[in-house]
C-alpha cells in the first residue's frame, strides 16, 4: 500500500532516529527527489556522511532490504502515534504551498519492491481482524 506523500517536518521524524550507516543503506536505491527530500531535512554535514558511506560501504542487499523495512516501519509507528498523518485516511493533501514543495511520494511498492506482508495496510474504516 501506498503511505503517500510525506512533509518535510514528517520526513526528519521518520528519519531521525536513524544512524548513518542505517540510513545510508535504505535510501541508496531510493529515487533522486526522495534522496533530495531527505537531505533538506539533514545538517550539510549529515549529508555528506550519509553519502559517503552510501559511495564507500555499498551494503548487502539483505541489509539494505533490512534498512528499508526498518524506515516503512518507522513510518508506520509514527502514524500510529499520530505523530504524522495517515496518508491512507487524510489524502495527504497539502494546504499550504511550502508544505506542498516539500512534499515526496514515499511509497513502499515503488521504494521497497521487496518489502510485503506485515507492512501492508488495511482500508480505513474496515473491522479489525479478531485474535484467537
Amino acid at each position: 500500500e501506498d503511505l503517500g506523500r510525506l512533509s518535510g517536518r514528517e520526513i526528519s521524524l521518520v528519519i531521525g532516529n536513524f544512524k548513518v550507516e542505517t540510513l545510508s543503506a535504505a535510501i541508496g536505491e531510493f529515487p533522486q527527489a526522495v534522496k533530495d527530500a531527505i537531505r533538506k531535512q539533514m545538517a550539510v554535514k549529515t549529508w555528506q556522511m550519509v553519502e559517503q558511506t552510501m559511495k564507500y560501504g555499498a551494503p548487502s542487499r539483505e541489509s539494505s532490504e533490512k534498512a528499508m523495512e526498518e524506515l516503512v516501519e518507522s513510518a508506520l509507528k509514527l502514524i500510529r502515534e499520530g505523530r504524522i498523518a495517515d496518508p491512507l485516511e487524510s489524502g495527504a493533501v497539502q494546504s499550504a504551498d511550502t508544505q506542498a514543495k516539500e512534499t515526496v511520494a514515499f511509497s513502499p511498492a515503488a521504494l521497497f519492491p521487496s518489502v510485503s506482508g506485515p507492512l501492508q495496510r488495511k482500508p480505513p474504516g474496515s473491522a479489525p481482524e479478531k485474535k484467537t
